[in-house]
């Protein structure tokens, strides 16, 4: 079992480390026109397959607000609301949901193997 503890957080913070380099990717790159573009399909892998959604959709909500408030395009600018929510939502699915579905599969077919219907007990967290 404390293997598998080294082997998650392991990947959490590989995770991690890889949406920050798309973020200084992306402050490094900011006066690339297409920036943005780039940033934002690194960051919709990262996050795939919640992600995508919702990275777009911070995407135009904060270009949007950029508008109405007359706020001149930046891209560097333009691209943290999609880095935020891909950062959020992609953590959420992959360390926290993910493994929670898995705990649940793994807690419900043991207790199928031991034939019985055996209350369903997970560890407090």
């Amino acid at each position: 079992m404390k293997s598998h503890r080294i082997i998650a957080r392991t990947a959490r913070s590989l995770w991690l480390v890889a949406c920050f380099a798309v973020l200084i990717f992306s402050f490094v790159q900011r006066e690339v026109h297409d920036m943005p573009i780039a940033a934002f399909w690194l960051m919709a892998l990262l996050s795939f397959p919640s992600g995508l959604f919702i990275i777009a959709f911070a995407g135009y909500a904060s270009s949007e607000m950029f508008h109405l408030l007359g706020i001149r395009y930046e891209p560097f600018a333009a691209f943290l609301p999609m880095w935020f929510a891909g950062v959020a939502v992609g953590y959420w699915q992959w360390f926290v949901a993910i493994p929670w579905v898995a705990r649940r599969v793994a807690v419900k077919r043991s207790s199928r193997l031991r034939g019985g219907n055996a209350v369903i007990h997970e560890r407090q967290r």
